[in-house]
């Protein structure tokens, strides 16, 4: 069971809550894309593509754990106001290590988090912040794949793109991780945890802008 700070308050991060409506059902995401791996010669490792992506020293005090909809866009705003903060005084200074976690609330972000994940993990955590400050070029529009593409096209190239959204068992891990997610207690984006060594998590709520966020921390770093 998920230790809260705050029992019953799902307040996200920036004071913004948001829990998307899923339309079509998640475990009908699949049923309309790609079935069938494309041809093109592209193909990706899975066990690369699932693996943890996270930033920080392994041995850093604190652990957190961000669940997060490509979509989302206090998602987009904690992308921009919150992240540059915690990697200046949390991340580079080795005092925690931030590991990323999908949350599809759309389909969409279930592509663009796929995308993500076919990309190099050395410039993951680059896509996923160019990924939501230009998220305007493709949520939203008519066909926000082509949007992503061209987005990512630096990256990664068309015959891989394609492979990559073509792979059943990466989109299954992606929405897996959503599953667990509501495990502990996650049912909105952004949602931050911190996880303890006993293995349970708190989720961090209390909170409205960076300052109030770094505050908490240093509280629970001298803890």
């Amino acid at each position: 069971m998920a230790k809260r700070l705050l029992s019953g308050h799902r307040a996200a991060a920036l004071a913004v809550s948001v829990v998307a409506s899923i339309q079509p059902p998640i475990e009908a995401w699949g049923a309309t894309g790609p079935s069938t791996p494309h041809q093109g010669g592209a193909s990706i490792d899975l066990v690369a593509a699932t693996a943890p992506r996270e930033t920080g020293r392994a041995d850093a005090p604190l652990v957190l754990v961000e669940y997060f909809s490509f979509g989302c866009a206090p998602c987009a705003a904690f992308e921009a106001e919150i992240v540059p903060g915690l990697r200046r005084d949390f991340i580079d200074t080795g005092k925690a290590r931030i590991i990323y976690r999908d949350f599809p609330l759309d389909r969409p972000s279930l592509l663009a988090g796929m995308l993500a994940r076919c990309i190099s993990p050395d410039r993951y955590e680059a896509a996923k912040a160019g990924i939501f400050k230009d998220r305007v070029d493709w949520v939203g529009t008519a066909d926000p794949v082509a949007g992503l593409k061209a987005l990512l096209s630096s990256d990664i190239g068309a015959d891989r793109a394609e492979t990559c959204l073509s792979s059943g068992p990466l989109m299954d891990a992606l929405v897996t991780s959503r599953q667990e997610a509501e495990s502990l207690d996650v049912f909105s984006t952004p949602t931050l945890l911190l996880r303890h060594a006993d293995g349970t998590y708190e989720k961090i709520t209390r909170y409205h802008n960076y300052e109030e966020l770094r505050a908490l921390l240093a509280q629970r770093q001298g803890s």
